[in-house]
């Protein structure tokens, strides 16, 4: 589980082998750059989500990721409610 500043969820799951589901889903995300070869995956994380801010290396996407998280996550919801039977 992953927290924003002011403590927000912006992803919870499962890593992956060498974290790539948290690789693959914050590389899904617009204005994430990818993770480079040989990079440190956690410092990579922290670097795109903005919470890098401690190293002076944050390169973060403009985005809301808890936003972004409620959004994603709330999307088979609506879906499923919006059918008609």
């Amino acid at each position: 589980m992953n927290m924003a500043v002011c403590a927000q969820l912006i992803y919870s799951g499962p890593l992956g082998a060498e974290s790539s589901a948290l690789i693959g889903y914050l590389e899904a995300v617009p204005g994430v750059h990818p993770v480079r070869a040989g990079e440190n995956p956690a410092t990579w994380m922290l670097e795109v989500t903005g919470g890098a801010s401690i190293t002076g290396k944050s390169v973060a996407a403009a985005v809301d990721f808890a936003e972004y998280y409620k959004v994603i996550h709330a999307l088979p919801a609506v879906i499923s409610a919006s059918r008609f039977d």
